[in-house]
């Protein structure tokens, strides 16, 4: 637009050859000097349209080179613009979830992409992504209309998954890469999570030179400092899980607040039934090991989580386990005929004695009076070779 300058060049020139008349005494002829002032007259109108042409010319190819647009409703002398390819990308990743006292930071996220509306006209296009990996297109190159904000409000609903802007927003290049549209604009509304926005390869995805005509606008929603603990992963220690014995549980909390310490009382459910709870103190940013112990009075299929008090994300409060506690393993202990001795009794008395295992012994000469898909394991010892039919 700086060229505009060069407007005035026409009218340097008509100054500076503009004509000085010099007066010449002579005889008064009043038909001369009528005569004169007409051409005169037609000489200057000539000389002016000359020089609006020649400035109009310049205006317009100036303008042509550099294509200004205004958005609607700026108003001026240029009230009109060329229509609009834009691509909005809306992050509705876990951590848009996070609760204020106005509602969650996603309702904001649908207030600021509603404000949207007041940029676009009949005439534009719009696509819509949600940046959640994989990244899903909402609308996709569809005109400009209420309806259009509407459908795509309906369709981002909030979830657990991870959000990739690097993905989406690649996505939405290659999508404004190929429009014939003369104006391309890419939106995107996130919070900027450090682990789903790859800075780098943006500022290089930018650089190229086939994207410079694309108009990248970043709606970022701050995270303000809420007091949040997540639950990070949960692991049941023992190696051996056994009814009516001791279980210890491990868990990673997290303090997720940059400056106060927080606290929560965690606890521990065991098919529904609460079976501890621990009051945790964890420091700013810090991860944070707790170890529950409880009896374990149930067998079979057990289903867990733990789980902390309300705070401004809930759905990082509960983190879900299972295990598996058989009632009792069936053992068949196989051994040779004859007065064989074997220390395996010995050994799995503690276990038999409080309802482990379920212990059975045979001469491998009767092996086959056993069912042995009642048995959960069969031990074979001092067997010099195995029956054929046993193999």
């Amino acid at each position: 637009m700086y060229a505009l300058a060069a407007a005035a060049i026409p009218l340097l020139i008509h100054l500076l050859n503009r004509r000085k008349i010099k007066r010449i005494p002579f005889s008064t002829i009043q038909f001369l000097k009528q005569m004169e002032k007409k051409q005169m007259r037609n000489l200057r109108i000539r000389q002016l349209l000359l020089l609006l042409i020649r400035t109009a010319i310049i205006l317009l190819l100036v303008l042509a080179f550099a294509r200004p647009t205004l958005q609607s409703g700026s108003g001026g002398l240029l009230s009109e613009r060329s229509n609009i390819e834009a691509v909005i990308v809306l992050d509705n990743s876990m951590s848009l979830s996070e609760a204020r006292l106005s509602g969650t930071l996603l309702d904001e996220l649908r207030t600021r992409f509603n404000s949207l509306q007041d940029a676009f006209r009949a005439g534009d296009r719009i696509t819509v992504i949600q940046s959640t990996a994989p990244a899903a297109t909402l609308i996709k190159q569809e005109p400009f209309e209420s309806g259009v904000w509407e459908r795509s409000i309906q369709k981002l609903q909030p979830n657990y998954l991870k959000t990739d802007l690097n993905s989406a927003i690649s996505q939405a290049i290659s999508l404004l890469d190929q429009s014939v549209f003369a104006t391309k604009e890419l939106y995107v509304i996130s919070d900027f999570q450090q682990s789903g926005i790859d800075a780098r390869n943006l500022t290089e995805l930018f650089g190229q030179p086939e994207n410079a005509e694309i108009q990248p606008f970043l709606l970022h929603i701050p995270h303000p400092n809420a007091e949040n603990i997540s639950i990070d992963s949960v692991t049941v220690v023992n190696r051996l899980v056994e009814i009516n014995q001791p279980l210890r549980i491990k868990a990673y909390f997290r303090n997720h607040h940059p400056e106060n310490h927080l606290n929560t009382l965690a606890s521990v459910s065991l098919n529904n039934n609460r079976v501890a709870q621990q009051q945790v103190s964890i420091a700013p940013n810090e991860l944070k090991e707790v170890q529950f112990q409880l009896t374990l009075a149930e067998n079979g299929f057990v289903n867990g989580f733990i789980e902390t008090e309300s705070d401004a994300l809930q759905e990082d409060n509960r983190r879900y386990f299972n295990f598996y506690v058989p009632k009792r393993v069936q053992l068949l202990h196989i051994t040779p005929s004859g007065d064989f001795r074997s220390f395996l009794p010995l050994i799995l008395n503690p276990a038999i004695d409080r309802g482990v295992f379920g212990y059975q012994r045979e001469l491998a000469a009767n092996w086959s009076s056993r069912n042995f898909l009642e048995y959960d394991v069969i031990i074979l010892e001092g067997l010099d070779q195995l029956p054929e039919t046993l193999v």
